[in-house]
This record gives C-alpha cells, sequence and structure tokens, in this order.
C-alpha cells in the first residue's frame, strides 16, 4: 500500500525500510502533521526552553486546555504524588508537536525554612527544570476525524516516583484550535471487567458501565477472549454533552497485553443520543492468563453508556477467516481415504466400489483426524530430541497449539470437506460424461507412446516456469486418460475398478493443483518484476502427479494394492499430522497416494471382474 502511493514506476516493489515505510504512514496517512523524517523529532532528552511560561493545570485530576489560536508557547505542569491512590496519567492532543509529553525533577529552593503549600504550587516554584525526559514516543495516534490528527498518551506515574515530580505538557503556538485534555486517576477505578457472552446470546445486551462523572479515559477488561473462535460487539451510546462540540471525539482501541497489537475504530459522533458499535476480535490467539482491553477514550464534557453484545455473524467470520484454509486439507484427506477403501477392496475382492459408495464407507472423520491426533499425542510424549534423532518432524499440533482448530471444529470443517468433495465430484462426472459423448470416436483410437512425450514436457515446464502450471497442464492428459477408461468400459475393454480407481486419482490431481494454486502468484510476479521470489516450492508435487503416467500399472495389483492401500493410509495420517498448517506438505503426500495407487493398476483388465462372485459379495 505504502509502495503504490509512492514511486511505483521507479521500482515497482513495496519498500522495505522501516523508516521508509514510518515516513510515508506519516505523509499520506495521518496528512503530514510532523515533520518528514518522523524520526529527527524523536529525542530522548530535551531542554525546557527558559523563555516559555509555565501554567499549573487547573486541576490535578481532570483538566482541559482549549483555545482557538495560540499566540504563545507555554507548558502545563501536573506535580506527580505519592498518593498509591493516582497512579495513571493519560493526555489527549490534536496538535502534531513530537515533543509534547515531559517529565522532570525540579531543582529544589536554596533557601533555608518552610514554606507554604500556596509557594510551593505556584507556577515560579515549578519552573526549575532544565532538562527533562521525553515520553512522547509512548503516544498512539488516532484515525483522523474530519481531517483533525489526534493521539494520546498513558504513563504509570508509580514507576516515576524518586526520579521526577513534575509532568510538562507543551503546547505549541498555533493559528489553529488546539484542544488538550488530561486526567491522573487510579487505574483500577476507570476499569471494568465484563466476561465475553457466548455466541448463542444474541440476543441479550450487557450493561457495563455508566460513565457520567467526566474522565477522558475508561478501560474494559474482556475475560474469555482469548480464541480465534470469539467476538464481541462493544456499543458507546452518548448520554448527554455539556456544550456543542465541533470536531467528534472517542475512540475505542483493543489492546493486547505483552503484545503491540492494537486495533481502532472510528471515532465517536458527540451529540444526544448518538451511538457507536464496534466489533472486538483476535487476530491470534491468546494464553488463558491473558486479557485483551479495549481502551475508551472520551471527551470529558459528555456521559456514556457502554453496552456489550454477542456477535454470532463475527465468530463464524473469525472460524472463515483462520481455519478455511484447512478445508482443502480436508479435502485431500477425504480423497486419500476413498483411495484407501478402494485398494483395500481390490486386494481383497478384486473390485472396488464406485466413488460415492467408497466415500459414503471409508472417510468417516473417526478414521483420519482422531487417529491423527492419538498420533500427534503419542510423538509429543516421546519428545523433540528423539524425534530430531529420528529425523522426524514435531507434530503440527504442538508447534502451534492454539492455531490449529480443535477436535470438534476440526470434524465439522472436515465434514464440510465431504459434502465439498460430493459437490465436486458431481460436478466432474458431468464434464467426463459430456466429454465421453463429443470424443468418443477419437479416443477409441490409441496414441502411442504419448504419455512418455507427456511427462519430460510437462517436467520441463514445472522446472523452468512454475510447478501449479504444469500441474494444470497435466490434469488435462489426465483428464483424457479417464475418459479414455470410461469409452473401454463401455465398450466392455476396461474394469469398471480401473475407472474408479483413475477418477478418484483425478479429483485428487484437480484438489493438488487447487492448493497450490496460490504458489503460482510468484511466477506471474516474477514475469513482470525486476526482484524475484525464490522459486515456488509445488515442483516436487508437480514431478510426483507426473510419474503417475510412467508408472501406471507399472506393478500390478496383486502386489500393490495390499501393501499400497496401507501406504496411502499413512499419507493421509501423516497429512493430518503435519500438513493441517504447512498445506504443501499435504499436496506432497497427496502426490505420493497418486503415485502408489497408478502403479497398482492393472494394464490388462479385460475380464469382466464386475460379474465375478466376488464383486456379488463386495455389493
Amino acid at each position: 500500500m505504502f509502495k503504490l502511493v509512492n514511486g511505483l514506476d521507479r521500482s515497482k516493489q513495496v519498500h522495505l525500510s522501516a523508516d521508509e515505510k514510518i515516513r510515508m504512514l506519516h505523509y499520506y496517512f495521518v496528512q503530514n502533521p510532523g515533520p518528514d523524517d518522523y524520526y529527527a523529532g524523536i529525542q530522548g532528552v530535551v531542554d525546557v526552553k527558559s523563555e516559555h511560561p509555565w501554567q499549573l493545570a487547573s486541576d490535578e485530576h481532570l483538566w482541559t486546555f482549549s483555545r482557538e489560536k495560540v499566540e504563545e508557547p507555554r507548558y502545563i505542569s501536573i506535580p506527580l504524588t505519592s498518593d498509591k491512590h493516582l497512579n495513571t496519567f493519560a493526555a489527549v492532543t490534536n496538535q502534531a508537536e513530537p515533543s509534547w509529553v515531559l517529565a522532570c525533577k525540579t531543582r529544589k529552593n536554596s533557601k533555608k525554612g518552610k514554606k507554604s503549600k500556596k509557594k510551593m504550587r505556584s507556577p515560579e516554584e515549578f519552573k526549575k527544570c532544565e532538562l527533562a525526559t521525553n515520553f512522547s514516543p509512548k503516544s498512539n495516534i488516532f484515525p483522523a476525524n474530519n481531517g483533525v490528527m489526534r493521539k494520546s498518551v498513558m504513563l504509570n506515574t508509580t514507576d516515576m516516583e524518586g526520579y521526577y515530580d513534575t509532568l510538562l505538557v507543551y503546547v505549541t503556538s498555533s493559528s489553529k484550535p488546539v484542544d488538550i485534555w488530561g486526567q491522573y486517576f487510579y487505574d483500577k477505578n476507570q476499569q471494568t471487567t465484563v466476561t465475553v457472552p457466548m455466541a448463542c446470546n444474541v440476543f441479550n445486551i450487557y450493561e457495563i458501565a455508566q460513565i457520567t462523572d467526566g474522565r477522558i479515559f475508561h478501560s474494559v477488561v474482556l475475560d474469555g477472549l482469548n480464541s480465534l473462535s470469539q467476538a464481541v460487539k462493544i456499543s458507546v451510546v452518548t448520554l448527554t454533552c455539556q456544550s456543542q462540540i465541533k470536531d467528534g471525539f472517542g475512540v475505542m482501541r483493543l489492546l493486547i497485553p505483552n503484545r503491540a497489537e492494537i486495533s481502532y475504530d472510528s471515532s465517536f459522533p458527540l451529540h444526544n443520543g448518538a451511538e457507536t458499535t464496534a466489533v472486538f476480535r483476535l487476530h491470534s490467539p491468546l494464553d488463558d492468563e491473558l486479557k485483551p482491553e479495549v481502551h475508551l477514550w472520551l471527551n470529558p464534557s459528555c456521559t456514556y453508556s457502554i453496552s456489550m453484545q454477542a456477535s454470532p455473524q463475527d465468530v463464524v467470520g473469525q472460524v472463515v477467516q483462520h481455519y478455511a484454509l484447512t478445508i482443502p486439507v480436508y479435502v485431500l484427506l477425504n480423497l486419500m481415504l476413498v483411495l484407501f477403501g478402494q485398494m483395500k477392496q481390490i486386494a481383497k475382492h478384486g473390485a472396488c466400489l464406485s466413488f460415492p459408495e467408497a466415500h459414503l464407507s471409508h472417510a468417516q472423520p473417526y478414521k483420519v483426524l482422531i487417529v491423527a491426533n492419538l498420533v500427534s499425542t503419542l510423538l509429543w510424549r516421546v519428545g523433540p530430541d528423539v524425534l530430531d534423532k529420528l529425523m522426524m518432524p514435531f507434530p503440527e499440533k504442538y508447534v502451534y497449539p492454539v492455531q490449529l482448530p480443535g477436535t470438534l471444529l476440526s470434524i465439522f470443517l472436515y465434514l464440510v470437506a465431504y459434502v465439498v468433495t460430493l459437490s465436486v465430484y458431481f460436478l466432474l462426472k458431468l464434464l467426463v460424461f459430456i466429454a465421453e459423448v463429443i470424443f468418443s470416436p477419437c479416443l477409441q483410437r490409441s496414441i502411442p507412446l504419448y504419455k512418455f512425450a507427456v511427462v519430460p514436457c510437462l517436467a520441463l515446464i514445472a522446472l523452468r516456469v512454475c510447478g501449479t502450471v504444469a500441474m494444470a497442464v497435466g490434469i488435462l492428459f489426465y483428464f483424457i486418460t479417464v475418459v479414455s477408461a470410461k469409452v473401454e468400459l463401455k465398450n466392455g475393454q476396461r474394469s469398471a475398478s480401473t475407472y474408479n480407481i483413475r477418477f478418484t486419482i483425478l479429483q485428487l490431481w484437480l484438489w493438488i493443483t487447487l492448493n497450490s494454486a496460490p504458489f503460482a502468484l510468484a511466477w506471474f510476479k516474477n514475469t513482470s518484476f525486476p526482484h524475484h521470489l525464490p522459486n515456488d516450492p509445488t515442483v516436487g508435487a508437480a514431478i510426483l502427479l507426473l510419474l503417475a503416467f510412467s508408472v501406471d500399472g507399472a506393478v500390478g495389483r496383486s502386489t500393490t494394492n495390499r501393501i499400497g492401500c496401507w501406504l496411502v493410509y499413512a499419507c493421509a495420517l501423516a497429512s493430518a499430522v503435519y500438513g493441517i498448517r504447512h498445506m504443501y506438505r499435504s499436496t506432497l503426500l497427496a502426490g505420493a497416494a497418486v503415485v502408489i495407487a497408478s502403479a497398482g493398476l492393472s494394464r490388462d483388465d479385460k475380464n469382466a471382474e464386475d460379474k465375478s462372485e466376488s464383486v456379488k459379495k463386495l455389493n
């Protein structure tokens, strides 16, 4: 995004420099309120300018500074206290001054004797520090509202005790309106902890808090929002405002403890009855002990009502966004289990069922997902050190313990993939029927050695261009092979089992190609941009699929189908353990299953085995 707005015609690349990104963000997103070089204005220690007057905050706890314009720069001073019931300072400004929040320790008065409390709190007494620590880098920028940029800062003053005794807010001269809010408070008094409701409680609205005492900050701790499959809506209603406010102010922000993950929402409209609703959800899961917080920055001249409601549609959106990519992998698991069942039936009965029958009888989720869960647990018990010595990777479930879906969610997504697999089956069956009707005369003529000519050509495409492109071209040739098997079956030259196996392999090939399609973006990009991305990892899967032409019927049924069916099941199991997160592993394992099944096909199966006694028993 940053490169699209600045010099796309120069290098056609996204900037990798953090400094350049910050500069462009400052210029385009925040409308360049400060200097072009953001870091140039940030200093750890700054000089307190003696020529600028000091102004004591009107109230230690809550104060505002509002002017149509500021003729002379000044410092607003806030004395720090050792009172344990005041431990947090928060402030908001609409000025772009890079060094606007400072802390210093005033020089002690050299005169002996006691001083009156009034004299100690006078501005002249506080104007005694020459250097100050700059806390402005802790600022957070709010979204621009009507072209007005605001930023906030929140400091824990307990950590400052003994080092500083005065906070300074710098106000620079400006011909535009200046608004600054500040508050000194105890954090627990302006915090509400709520339990996130379940998605089924969609009709219940939970009241969180009524804010009527005038404050600029309130925190809502969301207990239970730690999963990617959760979402909640928080509404803020502006009840009353003391006066008409020209520029609306109010921001909700989701803050993740111990992380730099911040999500902003738009500003509140500040008029009576105005309501703003924001949906809060996580981009990555949290441990149970960590609790996200919603920080609300408010205008102190208004009163507010805060409520919460479950958001089931956003929960579904979270599941789709974070877990839907597992569905293509589960489709591959479905198809590998179907292939396993068909090869097992051929080894046992000499024939196999059609795809929908084998799919119904062998593609149950417990045959792979629950077994994979047990295998993952067993490997976890063995330990990573032993697996390292055996050159085995650690199960994905424990490498990413909370980023993978749980067992129940996995079974649900697997059933979704089950339905998707059947839908694609009917579509492919229709295409095979149409191709059979149109190309039947052509396919009755055999083309010698065409498979052996196809393999090196497609391998060259995979190595020199893109593995996904080779897969896409190869699937067209394999589609011809399936249609040819259908024609031969109709003519009595080929058994139904051969056609059934080839049709399952065709679907596996299709889904392997679809799973590898995103890697084709690397190839498309490399054709247009000067800096090439690394080679795509689909070359290996493409070579495996092309081997299906070469090894077709090379071993035969008697040897391969008894051992091969369990090798295919092992591929499915390994894909469930190692390929849910790393999807390229699933494509490699599915490609291996295709090669094993192709090797087990018989080159001479003209006997009508479907009429045998074994097939009757199978049916």
